[in-house]
Protein backbone atom coordinates (compact mmCIF):
# COMPACT_ATOMS: atom_id res chain seq x y z
CA UNK A 1 0.00 0.00 0.00
CA UNK A 2 0.95 3.26 -0.86
CA UNK A 3 1.51 5.92 1.49
CA UNK A 4 -1.04 9.03 0.96
CA UNK A 5 0.36 12.36 -0.65
CA UNK A 6 -1.55 14.29 2.48
CA UNK A 7 0.42 12.37 4.92
CA UNK A 8 3.29 14.43 3.78
CA UNK A 9 1.78 17.60 3.59
CA UNK A 10 1.93 18.69 7.42
CA UNK A 11 5.29 18.11 7.73
CA UNK A 12 5.96 20.41 4.40
CA UNK A 13 4.23 23.21 5.72
CA UNK A 14 5.90 22.76 8.90
CA UNK A 15 9.14 23.17 7.41
CA UNK A 16 7.99 25.82 5.39
CA UNK A 17 6.53 27.68 8.35
CA UNK A 18 10.36 27.15 10.27
CA UNK A 19 11.74 28.56 6.90
CA UNK A 20 9.92 31.77 7.22
CA UNK A 21 10.38 31.82 10.99
CA UNK A 22 14.21 31.90 10.53
CA UNK A 23 13.80 34.41 7.83
CA UNK A 24 11.77 36.99 9.80
CA UNK A 25 14.45 36.36 12.73
CA UNK A 26 17.58 37.19 10.64
CA UNK A 27 15.77 40.31 9.49
CA UNK A 28 14.78 41.01 12.96
CA UNK A 29 18.32 40.87 13.79
CA UNK A 30 19.84 42.83 11.23
CA UNK A 31 17.20 45.57 11.30
CA UNK A 32 18.04 45.80 14.95
CA UNK A 33 22.21 46.20 14.27
CA UNK A 34 21.29 48.59 11.54
CA UNK A 35 19.56 50.51 14.56
CA UNK A 36 22.16 49.81 17.08
CA UNK A 37 25.05 51.35 14.32
CA UNK A 38 22.70 54.39 13.56
CA UNK A 39 22.41 55.43 17.27
CA UNK A 40 26.15 54.15 18.06
CA UNK A 41 27.65 57.60 17.39
CA UNK A 42 24.93 59.28 19.35
CA UNK A 43 25.85 57.21 22.78
CA UNK A 44 29.35 57.63 22.38
CA UNK A 45 28.83 61.02 22.07
CA UNK A 46 27.10 61.74 25.32
CA UNK A 47 29.10 63.55 27.95
CA UNK A 48 27.08 62.20 30.68
CA UNK A 49 28.32 59.06 32.69
CA UNK A 50 27.09 56.57 33.11
CA UNK A 51 25.49 56.86 29.58
CA UNK A 52 21.70 56.27 29.41
CA UNK A 53 19.54 57.14 26.07
CA UNK A 54 16.94 56.04 24.39
CA UNK A 55 15.17 55.99 21.29
CA UNK A 56 11.43 54.76 20.56
CA UNK A 57 12.46 52.84 17.13
CA UNK A 58 9.15 51.57 15.67
CA UNK A 59 5.78 51.32 16.79
CA UNK A 60 3.44 48.28 15.44
CA UNK A 61 -0.35 47.66 15.32
CA UNK A 62 -3.46 49.22 14.60
CA UNK A 63 -6.33 50.41 15.94
CA UNK A 64 -7.66 47.18 17.21
CA UNK A 65 -5.84 44.81 18.81
CA UNK A 66 -2.28 44.54 19.97
CA UNK A 67 0.13 47.28 19.82
CA UNK A 68 3.70 46.97 19.90
CA UNK A 69 6.22 49.60 21.04
CA UNK A 70 9.95 49.35 20.57
CA UNK A 71 12.72 50.81 22.01
CA UNK A 72 16.22 50.99 21.61
CA UNK A 73 18.31 51.64 25.05
CA UNK A 74 21.61 52.15 25.69
CA UNK A 75 22.62 51.80 29.29
CA UNK A 76 26.13 52.16 30.82
CA UNK A 77 24.80 50.69 34.16
CA UNK A 78 23.08 48.19 32.37
CA UNK A 79 20.35 48.38 34.91
CA UNK A 80 17.26 48.28 32.15
CA UNK A 81 18.07 44.87 32.76
CA UNK A 82 17.24 44.08 36.53
CA UNK A 83 13.89 43.58 37.68
CA UNK A 84 12.44 47.51 38.40
CA UNK A 85 12.50 47.04 41.95
CA UNK A 86 16.07 46.50 41.61
CA UNK A 87 17.04 49.51 40.00
CA UNK A 88 18.86 52.01 41.76
CA UNK A 89 17.59 55.69 42.05
CA UNK A 90 20.40 57.54 40.42
CA UNK A 91 19.78 54.94 37.74
CA UNK A 92 16.04 56.35 37.52
CA UNK A 93 17.49 60.60 38.36
CA UNK A 94 19.44 59.96 34.79
CA UNK A 95 16.34 58.72 32.92
CA UNK A 96 14.47 60.73 30.42
CA UNK A 97 10.80 60.76 30.83
CA UNK A 98 10.10 58.16 28.51
CA UNK A 99 11.96 55.98 30.53
CA UNK A 100 10.69 57.08 34.30
CA UNK A 101 7.39 55.68 32.34
CA UNK A 102 8.77 52.78 31.03
CA UNK A 103 9.91 52.41 34.63
CA UNK A 104 7.42 53.34 36.68
CA UNK A 105 5.06 51.39 34.16
CA UNK A 106 7.14 48.12 34.67
CA UNK A 107 6.61 48.60 38.63
CA UNK A 108 2.84 48.13 38.29
CA UNK A 109 1.55 46.99 34.47
CA UNK A 110 -1.65 47.40 33.57
CA UNK A 111 -3.72 44.09 32.96
CA UNK A 112 -3.31 44.55 28.95
CA UNK A 113 0.13 45.34 29.05
CA UNK A 114 3.15 43.36 29.01
CA UNK A 115 6.86 44.16 29.21
CA UNK A 116 10.57 42.53 27.26
CA UNK A 117 13.66 43.45 27.86
CA UNK A 118 16.15 41.45 25.60
CA UNK A 119 20.31 42.45 26.01
CA UNK A 120 21.56 43.05 22.53
CA UNK A 121 25.01 43.49 24.06
CA UNK A 122 27.82 46.09 24.34
CA UNK A 123 24.73 47.99 26.95
CA UNK A 124 22.11 48.12 24.15
CA UNK A 125 18.58 46.60 25.21
CA UNK A 126 15.13 46.22 23.39
CA UNK A 127 12.44 47.01 25.72
CA UNK A 128 9.02 45.55 23.76
CA UNK A 129 5.97 47.20 25.16
CA UNK A 130 2.71 45.17 24.16
CA UNK A 131 -0.74 46.65 25.25
CA UNK A 132 -3.15 44.19 24.29
CA UNK A 133 -6.75 45.55 23.94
Amino acid sequence: MKPSPLIAVPAVLVALGALVAARIHRAETQWLKAEVARHAPIAAASPARPRLLVWQIRERGAAVGAQVFDTLIFDESDEIGRPPAQRSEAWRARADARLREIDQSQRAPRQDEVFSVRALGGHWWLLTDTMNG
